[in-house]
């Protein structure tokens, strides 16, 4: 584990398990972007007002969390989970370490002795289904956060399905209301600038009750990652699926280069800003940490967010020397994008899963993405070769634009189709 296997963690407060028998599948399996399931998903895994998504887990991950009712070790839970199935713990401990990492980095599992933060308002929404805001009529809660609050809604006069986003009402302080404000209305002005890109459509802003909103066009259904886990799962063969993955993945880049052709970075790659419409074309959304880039292919602002295991080398050394406020360029944006990915090529991150942020952060600044073999996918020579210049940990020796690696995917695509080496 590391060395600090000695603290002890409990179950955060505001934790939800249910069963998928009790919940409206169809609809929140889109939201589902990451899960453990050595054996059959029973149940669905989140946390109110968290902006990680939900994950699918089985019974053992269950038995699991019953032990963290009362603050204890990880080790202590592993071997307890072990006795109650009788299975070993050496065996239980290998199956259950990467779900530990994700559980402490969703914030599931939190210290024992840290400060009580992990406690959301019981309901943290503002709209209930069924009720009317402006001339629209609320027909489902999306996300519900402290900051913001994402609804589907739909239009009285002529049925069109749109998305509502707007201020949360829970927001920290009037330092974390001007935050979401600026980021809200920023992510607005790009959109108004990104009429021809394919992402979704600002129909509607203005302000609420005091809190700023804008309604969206409904571009998406799901999220790439669901998508590609669809394709292994219909697909005849194990080569058609993973050329149709790296078709869409392909596709994604497509989509991020033109939001660069435009001038902006998008500046928060991951699978869950990436949908798949109704006809299968794939859009990006999510603008509120996009930022313009100057002739020197960086970002005129500073970055501030991103999901840790997509963050570039140069992004993470800063984040360790506490520097929030990093610099953001098109070769960073290749990285997040090359990890993305791999991820949906092979199911699994480019990196092993770390328990805490700062040995992520620090594994991303030091360890080169590992090859297809190490994780037990069948190697694929060319398109590994693309990824590895992608996910290079220096800038400079990355692909000079989206379009450059998208090529460079599509012709090893095209050697590999007409035989020149094994995909599998």
């Amino acid at each position: 584990m590391s060395d600090r296997k000695d603290i002890r963690w409990r179950l955060a407060s505001n934790a939800v398990l249910v069963s998928l028998d009790d919940i409206n599948l169809p609809r929140l399996w889109g939201q589902i972007v990451e899960g453990w399931m050595s054996s059959e998903p029973c149940y669905v895994l989140y946390r109110p007002g968290s902006r990680s998504g939900p994950m699918a887990v089985n019974a053992q991950v269950r038995n699991l969390l019953r032990r963290f009712h009362h603050p204890m070790t990880f080790i202590e839970a592993v071997i307890r989970t072990a006795r109650a199935e009788n299975d070993n713990p050496h065996h239980t401990l290998k199956q259950l370490q990467p779900v530990v990492f994700g559980l402490i980095q969703r914030g599931i599992l939190v210290q024992a002795d840290a400060f009580r933060c992990d406690t959301a308002p019981a309901t943290m929404h503002t709209l209930c289904t069924g009720s009317r805001f402006r001339d629209y009529v609320v027909k489902a809660t999306i996300r519900s956060l402290r900051d913001s609050e994402v609804y589907l809604i739909e239009s009285v006069r002529d049925g069109m399905p749109c998305v509502l986003k707007i201020e949360g009402r829970h927001c920290e302080g009037t330092t974390g209301k001007q935050r979401i404000q600026q980021a809200l209305l920023r992510e607005f002005n790009v959109l108004n600038e990104l009429r021809e890109a394919p992402t979704c459509e600002l129909i509607e802003q203005g302000r609420w009750r005091g809190r700023v909103f804008g309604i969206l066009s409904h571009v998406g259904f799901q999220h790439v990652q669901r998508e590609a886990w669809r394709i292994r799962d219909e697909a005849g063969s194990d080569r058609a699926s993973r050329l149709s993955i790296l078709q869409l993945f392909c596709a994604c880049l497509g989509v991020l280069e033109k939001v660069h052709a435009h001038g902006y970075l998008h500046g928060d790659i991951h699978p869950g800003n990436f949908l798949v419409d109704e006809v299968g074309e794939v859009r990006i959304v999510d603008f509120g940490g996009a930022q313009r880039i100057d002739r020197h292919g960086k970002g005129l602002l500073g970055h501030q967010g991103g999901v840790v295991h997509y963050l570039p080398p140069e992004v993470a050394a800063d984040r360790i020397k506490g520097n929030c406020q990093t610099g953001w360029t098109i070769a960073s944006e290749i990285y997040a994008a090359a990890a993305l990915g791999y991820e949906l090529l092979t199911g699994q991150r480019h990196l092993p899963s770390r328990m805490y942020k700062e040995d992520a952060l620090a594994q991303i600044v030091s360890t080169p993405a590992r090859t297809f073999a190490r994780i037990g996918v069948a190697p694929w020579p060319d398109i590994e070769r693309v990824l590895r210049k992608a996910l290079a940990t220096k800038p400079s020796q990355r692909y000079s634009s989206v379009r450059s690696f998208r090529i460079a995917l599509l012709r090893a695509r095209s050697f590999t189709a007409k035989g020149g080496s094994s995909i599998a």
